[in-house]
């Protein structure tokens, strides 16, 4: 497989990356975190899906509102035996992507869609599963320095894993939970068993109880059929009783009701009489009160003449007003007019020296922000001085010398913060290698402790492969698991102690670059180069000053001339006011006009004086005329209420008729209701003597229906109580047969964990591997030009290389001529576990953990790569730049990944 471009949009930092790649060595380059690594996980995502922590842990994060990121996809062009392809996976909201596409006549056509049927047919095609995978086309940071530092037992084992054997040794640890399962499920079934007798006593003993009720229960049943029988015939005796009771009941509940309904019809006749003898009443009262109603009218009317006498006499008292008005602004324009005139022409004059003020006056404003720029720029020329001294002075203390430009203090930053992050790089490595060394460490310890309480809790067994072993054999093993948990208790103790003085060493790190970075190299330069352009602006502003001072004198003098003619204006301001008002008044007045209204006026208040005093006359009205209008409102209102109550009269007597009516049909209803319960004759005694009767036999017969109902549960109960026994018994005797079954199986188990082991199959399988191992690492390292004849693997794991029949341990050679050979045994596990359909490597910082020997070493050899058709390498190292000609260059800005594909 050789892939051809790989896109990532949305992809852990990468928001939209297009890689190109070729055959040879691509290199990808970048500096820590800027989203290098992301990349292979990308390639391992998109073909399968396999990937560390959650989905969203891969989903880019929007760096704020305005950034968009519904939609992570990665996708991958590749060729596979002469076949091009297409692969897209992806996630959308809470849609999955996935589509692999072939090429055929220059188009993509869809070959399958969905994320299981994609990794099926991705898995078809390469020969190769997504573990398989990775063992043999990415080797990850430290799998070559692996191979060189572990010991012989930890390089078995990190081999096995890339082999998959360590998945056998997952399925024998496995299995022996499982076998101890099935001993604890024949135990729990030793003790189910040990019930069965109690059992089959049980259900002798319930079925003897069951025959004995079902006796009692055929004598109970005759007498409760007699006692039903005379019950029967005794309630239809009550429910008659009954009847005749709820009849008489009826018949006395209707007699009262008849008897409120007549009275009722006595009381609204009553109420009808009275109202006819208030109507009489009204009728004589109405004859008093209808002088009222004529003279009404006429004292409204004698109000209105009043009040229209007012309004006349108010309009004579304004017009003679007026007229007094106009004569006295005549004399206050003949008066004033000389002031007038004198104020009129200093008004002219305060215009024209107002508008000579305002032109001086954006002058003197444009002098002011003049004075006001000049003070901010000082204060902002003494800030940058502070700053610059104050930074200075911070940076000469951090670093012990003195600067003499912030370009001196800009060359000191860079170079100490550069020299404090890879301080803090090598510690951190340093720190996670020992932890995971220390995690290793522990879960041996763990286990070797677990075999040791293993071992202790038995003494004729191996605890491990449950095989029978000696005392002396026993003995030795709990000596040696003793010492081993010694060791692994020292190693972790060293790496702890290791781990904390690096750990100060890094906060002390950590705090030397957080001062560094306090020094804003920028605000800095920024600063220095402000100060001295505010100092060249400030020596222009000062020769400005003079000009500024004479204009505020000029500005004094004009304000004296506009105060003093201000001044006089003022004292006169009432008259001239005056003069105003009197000739705008007269301006709206006209004499001879308002003497004709005093004529109209004058006349029509004489006729008004008449009209009211025909009135008076005629009625003798007094004085309080309000009062007379009210009392004679109040009569009327009388009048009218009782005139409406008369008109009702005729309602009243044809009411009086039907209600006697009604009387006489109700009385006669009320006769026969009262002969019907005379003929009732109704017992209540005889009545209470049934009941008593009935309920005393409806004791005993509930009393006996009770018996038969305790005997039928009873017997209920037992019956399904004697079949849980009995169907306890017959899972009792299946599991009998169970046991059987389990014992054979569980000895089958043991043979096949036994077959299992690390000295059964995995041992096998790791000596069967060995020699493709060793051609594959052979064929490689000749290749890369070192004069050895062959490499052995030991059983071991042991490395021994010949050289003219000379054997040479691996601890013994130079570290150029070690990681040739870690890299080549890579490689080569690389081609034993792709089935040599190996086309395309990927090296995620192959020099990384290596000292300068070792690291040029490696360069040296992927520079000459004819391993394979396509490497792809990850580094940071800038070193490894000479290895081809295709660089992708990634970095970050803003927490987002850019790729250079030049």
């Amino acid at each position: 497989m050789i892939i051809n471009s790989i896109t990532l949009d949305n992809f852990k930092s990468h928001k939209h990356s297009h890689i190109d790649l070729d055959k040879g060595i691509s290199l990808i380059l970048g500096r820590n975190g800027a989203g290098k690594s992301s990349i292979f996980e990308a390639i391992s995502y998109s073909f399968f899906k396999t990937f560390d922590g959650k989905i969203e842990d891969i989903i880019r994060k929007p760096i704020d509102d305005n950034d968009i990121a519904d939609e992570m996809k990665v996708t991958v062009e590749f060729e596979n035996d002469g076949t091009l392809y297409k692969l897209i996976r992806g996630k959308r909201k809470s849609k999955n992507l996935a589509k692999l596409s072939t090429k055929k006549d220059d188009k993509f056509k869809i070959l399958c869609e969905g994320d299981t049927l994609v990794t099926h047919e991705i898995e078809s095609l390469l020969g190769l599963d997504s573990k398989s995978f990775t063992n043999a086309i990415y080797i990850k940071q430290g799998d070559i320095t692996k191979l060189i530092e572990k010991t012989s037992a930890e390089r078995k084992e990190f081999i096995a894993k890339l082999l998959n054997i360590d998945d056998l040794e997952k399925a024998w640890e496995e299995m022996k939970n499982i076998i101890n399962n099935y001993k604890n499920q024949k135990a729990e079934n030793d003790g189910k068993l040990s019930r069965k007798s109690e059992v089959e006593e049980q259900i002798t003993h319930l079925e003897k109880l069951i025959d004995e009720n079902n006796i009692r229960l055929n004598d109970a049943s005759p007498k409760t059929e007699e006692l039903k029988e005379e019950l029967d015939k005794l309630l239809k005796k009550v429910n008659d009783s009954d009847n005749n009771k709820n009849e008489f009941n009826n018949q006395t509940t209707r007699l009262d009701q008849q008897k409120r309904l007549i009275d009722s019809y006595n009381k609204q006749l009553n109420e009808n009489e009275d109202k006819l003898q208030q109507i009489e009443l009204f009728e004589k009262e109405c004859v008093e009160l209808k002088k009222y109603v004529i003279r009404l009218p006429y004292y409204k009317e004698l109000k209105e003449y009043k009040l229209n006498l007012d309004k006349e006499n108010v309009r004579l008292n304004q017009v003679t007003a007026v007229i007094n008005d106009i004569k006295n602004n005549e004399r206050i324009l003949k008066e004033n007019k000389d002031i007038y005139e004198k104020y009129i022409l200093f008004d002219k004059e305060l215009e024209e020296l107002n508008n000579n003020r305002k032109d001086l006056e954006v002058k003197i404003r444009d002098n002011n922000e003049i004075t006001v720029k000049l003070s901010e720029k000082e204060k902002r020329k003494e800030a940058n001085f502070n700053y610059i001294q104050q930074t200075s002075e911070y940076a000469s203390k951090i670093f012990n010398s003195n600067f003499n430009s912030p370009e001196e203090v800009e060359r000191k930053v860079i170079d100490e913060k550069e020299k404090t992050e890879k301080t803090i790089e090598n510690l951190t490595k340093n720190i996670n290698e020992n932890n995971e060394e220390i995690s290793v460490k522990r879960n041996e310890l763990k286990n070797t402790k677990k075999s040791l309480n293993d071992l202790e809790n038995t003494k004729e067994t191996c605890p491990i492969c449950q095989s029978p072993i000696s005392h002396e054999k026993h003995e030795e093993l709990s000596e040696k698991y003793k010492n081993d948990i010694n060791n692994f208790e020292k190693i972790i103790n060293d790496l702890l102690k290791e781990n904390e003085k690096k750990n100060i060493e890094l906060r002390k790190c950590n705090e030397y670059l957080e001062e560094i970075e306090d020094i804003n190299i920028s605000k800095l330069k920024d600063q220095y180069d402000e100060f001295k352009t505010l100092n060249e602006e400030i020596t222009d502003l000062n020769k400005l000053l003079p000009q500024i001072e004479e204009d505020n004198e000029l500005l004094k003098q004009l304000d004296e001339n506009i105060q003093e003619k201000d001044d006089y204006k003022n004292s006169v301001k009432d008259v001239y006011n005056q003069y105003l008002v009197a000739n705008e008044n007269l301006k709206k007045t006209d004499i001879e006009k308002e003497e004709e209204r005093l004529k109209e006026i004058n006349s029509n208040i004489t006729d008004l004086r008449n009209k009211c005093q025909e009135i008076v006359e005629r009625f003798s009205v007094k004085d309080n005329l309000d009062q007379t209008i009210k009392y004679a409102e109040i009569q009327v209102d009388q009048y009218n209420q009782k005139q409406g109550i008369i008109n009702e009269k005729d309602s009243y007597l044809k009411q009086k008729e039907e209600i006697t009516n009604n009387i006489k049909c109700e009385e006669k209803t009320y006769s026969e209701i009262e002969d019907k319960i005379n003929n009732l004759n109704y017992d209540d005694e005889e009545n209470q003597k049934l009941h008593e009767t009935y309920i005393s036999q409806q004791a005993e017969y509930d009393e006996n229906k009770e018996i038969i109902t305790k005997l039928n549960v009873e017997i209920e109960k037992d019956n399904s109580l004697l079949k849980e026994y009995q169907s306890e018994f017959e899972n009792l005797s299946k599991t009998e047969l169970e046991q059987k079954h389990l014992t054979d199986y569980i000895k089958a188990l043991e043979k096949i964990r036994e077959i299992y082991s690390k000295d059964g199959v995995q041992k096998e399988l790791r000596d069967a591997a060995r020699p493709s191992i060793e051609k594959n690492t052979m064929d490689i390292f000749n290749d890369f030009d070192f004069d050895y004849s062959s490499l052995i693997l030991t059983e071991d794991y042991d490395i021994i290389v010949e050289n003219k029949n000379e054997k040479l341990e691996f601890k013994m050679m130079s570290g150029g001529e070690k990681i040739a050979i870690a890299l080549a045994l890579r490689l080569g596990i690389a081609r034993v576990v792709s089935k040599h359909k190996t086309q395309l490597l990927m090296l995620d910082e192959p020099t990384i953990h290596l000292d300068d020997e070792r690291r040029d070493s490696l360069i040296e050899i992927i520079g000459k790569n004819t391993i394979v058709p396509q490497m792809i390498v990850v580094t940071h190292d800038d070193g490894m730049e000479a290895l081809s000609n295709h660089i992708i260059k990634i970095s970050k800005v803003n927490g987002i990944s850019h790729v250079d594909n030049s």
